[in-house]
């Protein structure tokens, strides 16, 4: 069956231009159609052929799964990105820094190196260590605060605004504490599938011991983990319900739960995250947010199941940073030239590309996640 897909994405190029990390650096060892040869090689058993240095390039990709959208012949093309990196995986030819950095995360259940005793410290950091439901309880809602808004301060105001907001509405809800793990998509992207599903069986018990009926998560990955990866990964069928926390918001805005009085003076573009939108389906919800939350909404040129990436998937910041900015940068210009104030997301990764973009650029933009513009709307602060 690969190999079926792999003989034909081989003979097609068509998806080249609509690849974001080809169409901003210009190199064809990152096309599509060309790291398919790589898999091909695995397949054929002739994997011992290619070099640690050529096999960069399957990591050399941001997994957007843009060319599965616009695939002519139907193909799950990141599908095969994922087996490409296992079959890296399994030969021992990683980038160096890739392996040091699956040594870190198994270590210490998450990507940045940091002691799990401090994935709560923002919460201490921000004044909001009291709020009943920073120490782990029973509770009917548990959110999965996930590694980038844990630990980059870049991201700990969207975990700030989403807990003040289940606060606001009188949720029964509660986090994971430092017991959470990593959601494991970095170890998918490793090519470590056994990994990804301890990480997983962790993350699913911790769920479980809490007696939450639904998962809320703030990133677009950890969303895309627990509703489509988890599954397969561990056998079984999830027993609780999962929500992207700009879905549950939109529920408790229709359902008048949620008034946002303080609508905010500004042109929002909106930014769709690969993850969320393309991969998992959630379109609306973000947009009915903003609408609610912000004067106007601006539709940015590629967006929906069409939107491009931030640049921050895949891992590629640890293998080719400067190509993530080039694709992040792409974005902010595509904002700026929408005449837009702000630019939002709904996803830590994306946040995290476009304020690094931004601040290397010297423009004048906002950027945020959606669940602040909505906490701002409603009248919270931290």
């Amino acid at each position: 069956y690969h190999l079926v897909n792999v003989d034909t994405c081989m003979r097609c190029t068509l998806c080249a231009d609509s690849c974001p990390t080809y169409t901003a650096s210009g190199d064809l060892n990152v096309a599509p159609a060309l790291r398919v040869r790589l898999l091909k090689q695995f397949i054929e058993g002739k994997g011992s052929d290619i070099t640690r240095e050529l096999c960069r390039e399957a990591f050399r990709c941001t997994i957007c799964g843009k060319c599965m959208e616009v695939c002519p012949f139907s193909i799950r093309t990141a599908d095969l990105w994922y087996l490409l990196r296992y079959y890296t995986c399994k030969a021992g030819k990683r980038p160096e820094a890739l392996e040091k950095f699956e040594e870190s995360l198994l270590s210490n259940k998450n990507p940045y190196g940091t002691d799990t005793s401090l994935r709560v410290y923002w919460a201490e950091m921000l004044g909001l260590n009291e709020l009943p439901g920073i120490a782990p309880r029973k509770a009917n809602v548990a959110l999965f605060m996930g590694c980038t808004p844990s630990y980059r301060s870049v991201a700990q105001d969207t975990l700030a605004a989403a807990v003040l907001l289940l606060n606001k509405v009188k949720e029964s809800w509660t986090i994971l504490g430092e017991e959470e793990w990593c959601c494991g998509c970095p170890l998918l992207m490793l090519g470590n599938r056994e990994a990804a599903a301890e990480f997983a069986k962790h993350n699913v018990e911790l769920v479980e011991s809490l007696g939450a009926t639904v998962l809320v998560t703030i990133c677009a990955t950890c969303y895309k983990m627990f509703k489509l990866e988890y599954e397969e990964l561990l056998g079984r069928p999830l027993p609780f319900k999962v929500l992207h926390m700009t879905e549950l918001l939109a529920k408790y805005v229709t359902e008048l739960k949620l008034e946002l009085p303080n609508k905010l003076d500004v042109k929002v573009a909106y930014h769709d995250p690969c993850d969320l939108a393309r991969m998992s389906g959630v379109i609306e919800a973000p947009r009915l947010l903003i609408k609610e939350a912000a004067k106007e909404l601006v539709e940015l040129p590629e967006n929906k199941l069409n939107t491009t990436c931030c640049g921050g998937g895949g891992l590629l910041q640890a293998v080719d940073n400067e190509l993530r900015l080039k694709i992040a940068k792409k974005r902010v210009k595509e904002a700026l030239d929408a005449g837009a104030d702000v630019l939002a997301s709904a996803c830590p990764a994306c946040k995290s590309s476009f304020v690094e973009a931004v601040r290397e650029e010297g423009v004048d933009i906002e950027v945020t996640d959606v669940v602040e513009l909505v906490a701002r709307a409603a009248g919270l602060s931290w």
